[in-house]
């Protein structure tokens, strides 16, 4: 079911199912909820009560003209669980940019967590040539729209044999990513290029964490997510998606919510 949420100065389009311990799942750059419903790469809703929301600027939730940083975003998830009067521990997951949500909601909010996924992404900030190239996406954006960026993204976030063999996935990928605001994936943009390297912060996660990555990721590949579970150590499980690039749930959505479900009866 999808509703609409205030959440203080605004409001987030939320998708919910099923009752029980609250798993929230954040989408990625520049995409929206649908990355983990349209496979769908979430829970039965007898295992858990499943929230996906939009975030600002993306999917069906207005945009802002704030920079959204990831702790800006990691404050907006903390105002949603508020408004839905969710006060126990959370499990909350990203990919990507919603992979930088998590790691800062749980350098802001630890105590509101019951564990992490983390998928397809990375702990360390933007180094200084990228974030020059954010703030020039963030222009030629809110210039031009964002078809000319989001085509080019395609064929880098999907894996090779995606590309080759299921087009229905790069082009549902690019229809999402066209479909945003250009406000909101500016401000999103912008927000990514300020944000903190977490690097430090990931021994200090004490809650269990699966970390998701697809074979053939080559934005964040396996052997820098395997440096990460690392760094977090015995709370940590690395998770490997066979056929999978940098959006595993759209790729292979069975795979991902298997990894979910099992990690999910580990911490109930």
């Amino acid at each position: 079911m999808r509703t609409s949420v205030n959440i203080g100065d605004t409001e987030l389009s939320v998708w919910q199912q099923g009752s029980g311990r609250p798993l929230v799942l954040i989408h990625g750059f520049p995409m929206d909820g649908r990355l983990w419903l349209d496979g769908p790469a979430v829970p039965a809703a007898d295992r858990c009560r499943t929230i996906v929301p939009d975030m600002r600027g993306f999917g069906e939730s207005p945009a802002t003209t704030l920079t959204m940083s990831p702790a800006a975003m990691a404050d907006d998830i903390a105002r949603l669980l508020d408004s839905l009067e969710i006060d126990e521990p959370i499990v909350l997951g990203g990919l990507s940019m919603g992979g930088y949500v998590a790691l800062a909601f749980h350098q802001g909010y630890a105590d509101r967590l019951a564990g992490l996924i983390l998928c397809d992404t990375r702990a360390e900030a933007d180094p200084p040539e990228m974030k020059e190239n954010r703030r020039r996406t963030a222009e030629s954006v809110l210039n031009d729209g964002p078809e000319a960026m989001v085509r080019g993204m395609a064929e880098k976030l999907a894996a090779p044999v995606t590309i080759s063999g299921r087009q229905e996935i790069v082009d549902r990928l690019v229809e999402m990513g066209i479909a945003q605001s250009r406000q909101g994936i500016a401000s999103a943009a912008l927000g990514m290029a300020e944000r903190l390297d977490m690097t430090e912060q990931l021994p200090s996660i004490n809650v269990p964490t699966l970390l998701v990555v697809g074979d053939s990721d080559g934005l964040t590949p396996p052997k820098l997510m395997g440096e990460m579970a690392a760094a977090i150590g015995d709370n940590a499980r690395l998770v490997e998606i066979p056929q999978a690039g940098h959006i595993a749930p759209m790729e292979q959505p069975e795979l991902v919510r298997e990894a979910i479900d099992e990690f999910l009866a580990e911490i109930a």
